[in-house]
Order: C-alpha cells, then structure tokens, then sequence
C-alpha cells in the first residue's frame, strides 16, 4: 500500500512538473497573399483577435512592468527576394502590433519583434504572437494536490518571472499551428536576423524604445530628369511615400539662355506635382495624375511667344532600381495642355514689336516625358 502511494505522489509530482514546464500561448494572423493589410474578418483573424486582446488584458499590469514578454514573428512567402520577403513581413507585423496597441492599451516597448522568409507551409503570410506567463512551480504543486481551487488571479499576475522550464501552459487557439524550434523567438536577435530585420521594426528591446534615429527616417527620393539637362534645363524633384505603393511627387524646372545679341531666346519655369500608385508587390510599373503650369519665353526663329501654360494628365512609367539607393524612372504623361502667349519680333534696335495679344492653343497629347535618375535617401529601398 505504501508503494501504491508513493508510486502516485511521484505521477503527480511529474504531471505538477511538466504542466509547469515552458508552453507558449500562440496566436495566429492570416494575410492575404501579396497583400499587407491586416483584414481582421479574414479567416479566424477574428476570434483569435478577440481571444488575445482578452488575454493580454487580463495581465496588462504584469506585462507593462515588463514580467511578461510579447514575442510578434512575422512570416512571408511568394515575394520576388528575400529581402522582399522580410519587408512585407515586417510590414505585416506592424499591422497586427498596431491593433494590440489601439485594443489592448500597451506601447511599442512591450514587444519583441522579428520577422523572417518562411520556409514551411504553416509559416506562409504569417504573423505570430507568442505570450509567455510565468508561473511559480509550488503554486503549481499546490494548485493539483489541494482538494479546492482557490488560487487567486493576483497571485499568478504578480509572480516573478521564473526560469524558461517554469512557466504556465496557456491554452492555444483549436486552429494554432506549432512553430519550427528555430523560429523561437529570442528577447533579443542575434547579429544574422539584426541584418535580416528590416530597419523600421527590428527586434526592440523589453525595456528600450526604438531609437530616434530609425523613427525619423522619412521614405524620400531625389530626382533629375535626365531628358531636361540634356537640353540646358535645370531639373530637380522630391518624392515623398505616403505608403509603400502610394506616393507624391513635385518636379520643378527654370531656365534662361539668349544668344544672337539676344535675338534668339529660350526661358521657362515649370512646376509639376504628381500622385502615383505603383503596382504589384515590386512596385515597378506605376501610374498616376500629374498637373503642370508654368511660364514660357520662345525665339527660335523671326516670331517668338512668350506666356503660361497650365493643364494636367494620366502618368505611366516604370522604375528600375540597379543600385538599393539608385535607380532609373522612365516616365511619360498624356492629356490636357492650354497655352496663352503674345508673338513678338524684335526691332534691329532690339525693341520687341508685339504681333498677337492673348493668343491661345489647346493640345491633347504627349505633354512630357522623362528619363530620371533616382536616389533614395529614407525608408526601405525598393
């Protein structure tokens, strides 16, 4: 009889043991292939949604004072590179932290993010939570040989954080897939995933922000028309991505040549902003809407014509990045131009005789074209 109970009191002791050892809550976000928002009706995004912010509630004391990690692993097959790959991970990981934040009431410092190529099919447009809840191992022992349970939620919230082989099984979602062991996530990356992680949501530390310096990096590209130099006129522009496919664009050009004793005259301004959607997951092809205006003053020949123009268009062209920061855009607009100009000759005293007043053409058209070198200075490189 005393062998029975011993045999017993050590079954319990190492079910008290392995109920105690290190199992992770994991939750599962499903994207849509190619595509990096985060729809919360899609699949089972919901329930799990509401399953973790539930969760995350619960321990918000402990999980704000830093007791209770958060581990956010962002999955992405399918993308032409590898690099694209972990960019659009590391854009959908940020949806999903984006949610917890707005629902669950916790700061950017309360994860730990990476992201990586999925190599198996369960890791295919994946973003993973992970929620490790220590637990005291007595209170476990005590919790399966007490004859009523009593224990209080305060108790197992305020616990110390315990060595990885002490820690409470959370009961995962019914549809949670396991992860590979070397997609455990670390409190913080080694140098192979540092480079990896794209720079706006590499791995943050439990207690520090992300730094200044990543947070202030504002996704921009410099431009020169390369079609207008030719031509001895002065071209730059600035573009600005509002997202990863949507971006504005003002170009600016100015001019001012006479020769013959200034009989023969080319000068111009132009200013031409510009909305662009790039498509596909290279964001390569783009269309867009550009406006143009400007001034103009033209003597090529005995008449010049010197006025304004204004009017606007369709875009389309294609980017083709050679360098991370460098690359080329090949670029042409059509539709809507209206001109009005005064002609002119000029006397041999070199006083110009108007012939028209408030002439005006209208086109419809190829309004401009451009070959333009591009330099990226912020944000990720395409």
């Amino acid at each position: 009889m005393k062998k029975i109970i011993l045999i017993q009191l050590l079954c319990l002791s190492c079910l008290a043991t392995a109920w105690a050892q290190k199992a992770d809550s994991l939750y599962i976000f499903r994207f849509v292939q190619e595509k990096d928002v985060f729809y919360v009706p899609w699949r089972d995004n919901g329930g799990q949604l509401e399953q973790l912010v539930s969760l995350l509630q619960q321990y918000k004391e402990a999980i704000t004072a830093g007791s209770i990690p958060l581990y956010i692993n962002g999955y992405c097959t399918g993308q032409p590179t590898h690099r694209e790959n972990l960019r659009m991970a590391a854009i959908r990981s940020n949806r999903v932290k984006s949610e917890l934040i707005r629902r669950a009431g916790l700061a950017e410092e309360h994860f730990i993010t990476a992201n990586h190529q999925g190599s198996y099919k369960e890791e295919r447009n994946v973003v993973t939570v992970t929620v490790r809840i220590p637990v005291d191992t007595r209170e476990v022992a005590e919790r399966d040989f007490s004859d009523t349970d009593d224990t209080d939620d305060t108790d197992l919230k305020a616990a110390q954080p315990q060595e990885p082989a002490a820690q409470q099984t959370v009961q995962q979602p019914k549809n949670a897939v396991q992860q590979p062991e070397n997609a455990v996530q670390q409190p913080e990356n080694t140098p192979q995933q540092e480079k990896e992680s794209v720079s706006s949501v590499s791995s943050v530390s439990k207690k520090s922000p992300a730094s200044p310096s990543r947070k202030a990096c504002i996704p921009l590209s410099l431009r020169a028309n390369l079609l207008r130099w030719a031509t001895l006129t002065p071209d730059l522009g600035i573009e600005w991505y509002a997202t990863p496919h949507i971006s504005i664009l003002l170009n600016a050009s100015w001019t001012s040549w006479s020769w013959k004793d200034k009989d023969r005259r080319y000068a111009l301004w132009n200013l031409s902003p510009e909305v662009r959607h790039y498509l596909g997951t290279a964001r390569h092809g783009y269309l867009g809407l550009m406006y143009h205006t400007g001034e103009f003053n033209y003597k090529l020949t005995s008449t010049g014509r010197q006025g304004s123009y204004h009017g606007g268009g369709i875009t389309g062209g294609y980017l083709w990045m050679f360098r991370p920061s460098w690359g080329i855009d090949f670029h042409l607009s059509a539709g809507y131009t209206r001109a009005e100009y005064d002609t002119y000759t000029l006397a041999p005293t070199g006083i110009r005789v108007y012939k028209e007043h408030n002439a005006s053409r209208n086109y419809w058209g190829i309004n401009s074209a451009a070959i333009t070198l591009i330099w990226k200075i912020g944000g990720n490189k395409q």
